[in-house]
C-alpha cells in the first residue's frame, strides 16, 4: 500500500481547543495574548495543554471590534500549507485576522487583499498587479538595490554623527516607502512631490489607525486594561488619518500615470 493511500485512510479527529463562553472567552484569550502570557507563550501553552499543533482558539481583537473571534490555529509546518488551499480556507475580509478596518481607509473599496479567491474581481485585480510587476522587471532589482544602498548610507551618516546612534526601523520604513513610490510612479522621487519627506510618516499613520487593535504599546501593567479599553473597544475612525491619506492620494494620482492608465482598463473590465 502506498504512503499516500495510507494517509488518506487515517481516522479523522476532532480539533482540540476551546473558544470559551461567548463574549468572555474572546476577552480572556485577548488578555492572555497581549498581557498575561504574550504571543509566543499564548500558543506554546495551548500546544502543551492540548498536545496538538492544530488548535481552536480565539484571536484578537475580539469584542466589540470583531464579531467572530474564533479561529483554528495551524502551528506547524505540516499543516500550514492548508492555508493555500482555497477549498478549505475562506479569505473573505480576513487580511487583518478576525476583523476588517473600515473601507474609508481605502477609498470606500474592498481592495484585493480583502477579496476571497472565489470573488470575480479577485482574479482580475491579481492579474493587474502581476502585469504591473512584470512591466517593471528591468527596474525592480536596480531600484531596490539603490534604495537600500541609500538607506544604509543614511544609517552610516547617523552612526558617525555626534550621538553615534541610528534609527534602523525608521530608515528601513523610509526605504520601503521610497522604493514602492518610485516603482509605481515611474522612478519619481517622493521628496520631489507634495509629500516631501513626509511620505513614510503619513503611510505609517494611515496603517496605524487600521491595525491598532492588533497591537500593544508595552505600557506598565497598571495601564493594561486602560489600553485594552481604548484601542480594542471601537475601531479608530478614518478622520484621524484623513488629511494624511489625502496627501498620499494626491501624490500617487499625479505621479503614477502609467499604472493608473492600466488600472482604468481593469476598472472597465470589472464593470463589464
Amino acid at each position: 500500500m502506498s504512503s499516500s493511500s495510507s494517509k488518506q485512510e487515517l481516522p479523522l479527529k476532532q480539533i482540540p481547543g476551546s473558544y470559551g463562553l461567548p463574549f468572555f472567552g474572546p476577552i480572556r484569550d485577548r488578555h492572555d495574548y497581549f498581557y498575561h502570557q504574550g504571543r509566543d507563550n499564548f500558543f506554546a501553552n495551548r500546544i502543551k495543554q492540548y498536545n496538538s499543533t492544530v488548535i481552536k482558539t480565539n484571536m484578537p481583537p475580539g469584542p466589540f471590534i470583531s464579531s467572530n473571534s474564533q479561529v483554528i490555529a495551524l502551528l506547524d509546518g505540516v499543516s500550514f500549507p492548508i492555508l493555500f488551499d482555497n477549498t478549505k480556507v475562506q479569505k473573505h475580509n480576513v487580511l487583518d485576522g478576525t476583523f476588517m478596518p473600515s473601507t474609508s481607509f481605502t477609498g470606500g473599496y474592498r481592495v484585493c487583499a480583502y477579496l476571497d479567491t472565489t470573488e470575480p474581481n479577485h482574479a482580475i485585480l491579481k492579474r493587474f498587479f502581476i502585469n504591473i510587476l512584470l512591466s517593471k522587471n528591468d527596474s525592480f532589482i536596480p531600484l531596490f538595490r539603490n534604495t537600500i544602498s541609500d538607506s544604509f548610507s543614511e544609517l552610516e551618516d547617523q552612526l558617525s554623527g555626534e550621538n553615534g546612534k541610528s534609527n534602523f526601523n525608521a530608515a528601513i520604513c523610509s526605504a520601503v516607502f521610497n522604493f514602492m513610490f518610485r516603482l509605481l510612479c515611474d522612478d519619481k522621487d517622493p521628496s520631489e512631490t507634495n509629500l516631501g519627506s513626509k511620505g513614510p510618516g503619513l503611510f505609517d499613520k494611515w496603517l496605524l489607525f487600521q491595525l491598532a487593535p492588533l497591537a500593544t504599546l508595552g505600557l506598565p501593567k497598571i495601564f493594561n486594561y486602560i489600553e485594552d479599553f481604548v484601542i480594542r473597544t471601537v475601531p479608530f475612525p478614518f478622520c484621524f488619518a484623513k488629511s494624511g491619506y489625502k496627501e498620499l492620494y494626491e501624490a500617487f494620482s499625479k505621479e503614477a500615470k502609467t499604472v493608473l492608465d492600466e488600472a482604468e482598463k481593469v476598472l472597465f473590465e470589472m464593470i463589464l
